[in-house]
């Protein structure tokens, strides 16, 4: 398919795989994917991986890489929830980047078959 109906003539196209090779996808930690409740493997791209999940060194004392890991599906799992219609749901939530800063967050998830 070289034509797509919305945005007309595809340019590029990535795999999954490719986007694991290239860095641009982190397949995230399944055992917390499993336990939050998705069935199927978990991705998030490098720019949330960085900005959202990574510690920076001042809060390194009170929080982890695997908790901050964990708030994203549990966040998405509660968006979810609410938007049983839909394929993808957008929702906020707040999140600490930095010390005593709480900023809102929004990711939009997207549940595709790959």
């Amino acid at each position: 398919m070289n034509e797509h109906p919305l945005f007309g003539k595809i340019i590029h196209t990535c795999s999954t795989k490719d986007a694991l090779q290239d860095g641009v996808l982190i397949l995230t930690d399944q055992k917390i994917s499993r336990e939050v409740g998705f069935r199927y493997p978990v991705y998030l791209t490098q720019a949330v991986e960085a900005k959202y999940v990574q510690v920076p060194k001042e809060l390194s004392a009170e929080q982890d890489y695997e908790g901050r890991l964990w708030d994203i599906p549990v966040m998405a799992v509660f968006a979810a929830t609410k938007k049983k219609d839909s394929g993808f749901c957008l929702d906020s939530f707040a999140a600490c980047l930095t010390k005593g800063i709480w900023r809102e967050m929004n990711l939009s998830i997207k549940i595709t078959p790959g």
